[in-house]
This record gives structure tokens, C-alpha cells and sequence, in this order.
């Protein structure tokens, strides 16, 4: 929806500015908010998914328990990467509200809060790889290896 919505407004903003010579100014503002909540979004999609890129070489030519093992580690290391994302993008969101944007004056903590809203939502599929991985489950979905 929030890509639509970003191709719907620079087209019209194009579209303005090409036939009656007028920048429509806060579709610019509104479609940086949308691709920033949507770069958040889709990454914990994505850590939904499994499809984030890793190298898989050193973890692949493990078995069994030290290859549960070893993703166990990676993914712990990942969870703790993404609760300081939460936890410092929280406290970037939180003082920046008190910011207006430029020109449709939504308080600017709003857009920095995807960070920690992203974060926080891959942090729920990461820890719930890391229980999988506990109980000897193989992943919900297989991880794109490169």
C-alpha cells in the first residue's frame, strides 16, 4: 500500500509539475516518510521470511547440533544488534517529536520511529528462529544463501 501510495504521489507530482508548472512540495515530504516506513517494514518482513542475504559457507558445511549451534549464535548475535536499534532508535524517536517536518509539520520522532518499530518486529521472527532452532525445528522458511 505504501509503495502504491509513493507512485501514486510522484506521478501526480510529476504530472503537476510538467503540464501546470507546480511542485506539489509535500508529496515529497509524505513519499520520504512512506519509503522510510516501508524500507523498516520490509525488513522485518524479510526476517520473517529468512530472506535476508547472508554467507552461508561455514554454517553450510555444518550438521546437526553444531550447525543448530551455530545459527543459534548468529541469530542471538542479531538479536542483540536489533534490541540496540530499539532501544537507541526509541530514545532518537522519542526526542525528535518535539520537531516538526518542513512542510506538512508531522512531528519528526514519527519518521524516525520506524527504526524502532522495524527493528523490534524482526526481533520477534529472529527470537522465535532462536526457539525453533532450541527445539531442534528447522526454520520456518529456508534462508536465501548466496
Amino acid at each position: 500500500v505504501g509503495g502504491a501510495a509513493i507512485v501514486v504521489l510522484m506521478f501526480g507530482n510529476v504530472l503537476s509539475r510538467f503540464i501546470f508548472n507546480f511542485d506539489v512540495a509535500w508529496t515529497t515530504e509524505l513519499t520520504g516518510f512512506l519509503m522510510i516506513w516501508a524500507t523498516f517494514l520490509g525488513g522485518a518482513a524479510a526476517a520473517r521470511r529468512g530472506a535476508h542475504m547472508r554467507v552461508g559457507e561455514l554454517v553450510g558445511l555444518t550438521r546437526g547440533r553444531t550447525r543448530r549451534i551455530a545459527e543459534i549464535l548468529i541469530n542471538l548475535a542479531v538479536a542483540a544488534v536489533l534490541l540496540q536499534l530499539v532501544w537507541y532508535g526509541g530514545a532518537i524517536a522519542l526526542g525528535n517529536m518535539d520537531q516538526a517536518s518542513s512542510v506538512l509539520y508531522y512531528p519528526m520522532g514519527l519518521q524516525y520511529a520506524a527504526l524502532p518499530v522495524g527493528a523490534a518486529l524482526a526481533l520477534v521472527y529472529v527470537a522465535r528462529d532462536i526457539a525453533g532452532f532450541a527445539r531442534g525445528e528447522p526454520p520456518h522458511d529456508t534462508p536465501i544463501e548466496i
